[in-house]
């Protein structure tokens, strides 16, 4: 194989597998949470707020729980913490959020 053919082909397989990581729930969340940085009240941005916005136009069948959303949200390295009522929030990194961006 080429030089020429083989990077073609890395770019290809690249370029798909980046298509396959937008698709995740991860991605998406990562993409409501990125739209919601306005929201984010004394570096505190409540779960219950992402969920909403997640869920939003999807039918019953594809919604998603704030459990799981909270969940979802620390494996991807957010920490937690709590507002006044007592429900989960995550601590706005807004240098954590560039670099997830990013990748």
């Amino acid at each position: 194989m080429k030089n020429g053919t083989f990077f073609r082909l890395a770019r290809v397989l690249e370029v798909e597998r980046l298509a396959e990581k937008a698709d995740t729930l991860e991605a998406q969340i990562l993409a409501v949470v990125i739209g919601l940085e306005s929201e984010v009240d004394r570096g505190i941005l409540p779960v219950k707020r992402i969920t909403e916005d997640w869920n939003e136009d999807r039918s019953e069948k594809f919604r998603v729980t704030p459990h799981k959303v909270g969940r979802r949200l620390s494996a991807m390295g957010f920490k937690k913490a709590r507002i006044h009522s007592g429900a989960s929030a995550i601590i706005w990194d807004g240098e954590k959020v560039r670099r997830m961006k990013e990748a």
